[in-house]
């Protein structure tokens, strides 16, 4: 039940986000009247597609894992190293970017960096 509430206020907020990156920088030919819903298209979309980025983020972390000697387990691949964030996000902003989201990726893709620098 905490899951769907929690997705619910992401999908809220991520839709009014990439309603505003729309209205923001339009496709192309796009009426006006026309982006509310393409932001609920684009948002769901987008949300449908973490579970893969998830998969793809995990053979992140095995790579390291098995990359380190030192490592001990995955976990702490996951709380210490600080790539993780970096490229969760960066795997996030590219999904947008595919969906040809105006704006939105690029403000992530400079985030994580200046996180990382």
């Amino acid at each position: 039940m905490e899951t769907a509430a929690l997705l619910d206020s992401v999908l809220g907020a991520l839709e009014d986000e990439i309603r505003k990156s729309l209205e923001y920088h339009p496709p192309e030919g796009m009426a006006k009247k026309d982006i509310p819903p393409e932001a609920h298209k684009l948002t769901l979309g987008f949300l449908h597609q973490l579970p893969h980025i998830r998969e793809i983020l995990q053979t992140d972390i095995e790579a390291a894992f098995n990359g380190d000697p030192a490592a001990t387990s995955q976990d702490e691949v996951i709380v210490s190293y600080p790539f993780v964030e970096a490229i969760s996000v960066q795997r996030l902003a590219h999904e947008l970017y595919l969906k040809k989201v105006p704006l939105i990726p690029r403000i992530m893709s400079e985030w994580a960096h200046a996180r990382t620098a």
